[in-house]
């Protein structure tokens, strides 16, 4: 296995997006805000060449800068582009995008299909909404080859490398908290899981009583995290009374586990 020689410094969480870029592929980084991650992936000679795409200007002027100030004019190109609009299919191996939402994430793949399929390989750092981003995943005939999670400045954030190739389906509690996070219970996983139970036991008697979509949503919730404690050793905790306020949402006959599998 390859290490990257690193030189300078990127932040903790573009460090791990880092890692997951392959060595030798032609990278496109899309919304690359000033071209760090670019910059620093051809300064190391991790990869050949680089395209940094952002929708606004203000940030590809600096982006295009920082390269000049880096000498790497003729090896990183930076492009105006919502998403991969002005990227050619083949032009890119390895597509990154990283620091926005899920939806759109899933929805700048989805746009640009055609060149994201022609990659070899994704490597996506979701901000919110992951599990849309592993549904889609899936559903576009790749498959979640590697996943970390990374704690910054009191945030978790999730890196997910997916290549080509099909993958079975997966549960609702995998698509929320990813599959290979959960077979190797990573630590911070296991951190954010006890985390989440004791922010949601504290929701769980607000919503009792009640039954609209966002007290459906909380409990939800709760039932996906001590799913994935159950299936990282964590057990269940699970109390007399969240177990009464659960029983209570499930009286009228939603069934909110079935809700948070559509």
């Amino acid at each position: 296995m390859e290490t990257r020689a690193k030189i300078g410094r990127l932040s903790q969480r573009l460090s791990a997006v880092a890692e997951f870029v392959s060595p030798g592929m032609r990278l496109c980084d899309v919304g690359c805000d000033h071209a760090h991650l670019c910059i620093q992936l051809v300064k190391e000679g991790w990869v050949p060449a680089a395209i940094a795409v952002d929708v606004g200007e203000g940030p590809l002027r600096i982006a295009r800068e920082n390269i000049r100030n880096a000498d790497l004019s003729n090896l990183v190109e930076t492009r105006i582009s919502n998403g991969l609009s002005a990227v050619q299919k083949g032009e890119a191996e390895s597509i990154v995008l990283a620091g926005m939402g899920g939806r759109l994430i899933s929805e700048l793949l989805s746009k640009g299909a055609d060149v994201a399929l022609a990659a070899r390989e994704w490597v996506l750092q979701p901000q919110s909404d992951v599990d849309i981003v592993r549904r889609l995943i899936r559903e576009s005939g790749f498959r979640i080859w590697d996943e970390a999670l990374v704690l910054e400045r009191g945030k978790y954030y999730p890196i997910i490398k997916a290549v080509a190739g099909s993958e079975e389906g997966m549960e609702a509690v995998e698509d929320r908290f990813g599959p290979v996070l959960l077979q190797r219970r990573h630590p911070l996983l296991l951190q954010y899981l006890a985390r989440e139970t004791q922010r949601l036991a504290g929701l769980l008697p607000l919503i009792e009583g009640k039954n609209d979509e966002s007290s459906r949503r909380i409990v939800r919730e709760w039932e996906l995290v001590q799913r994935a404690r159950i299936l990282v050793g964590m057990g269940s905790d699970g109390t007399d009374k969240t177990a009464r306020i659960l029983a209570g949402m499930r009286s009228d006959g939603t069934d909110t586990a079935a809700e948070g599998n559509q």
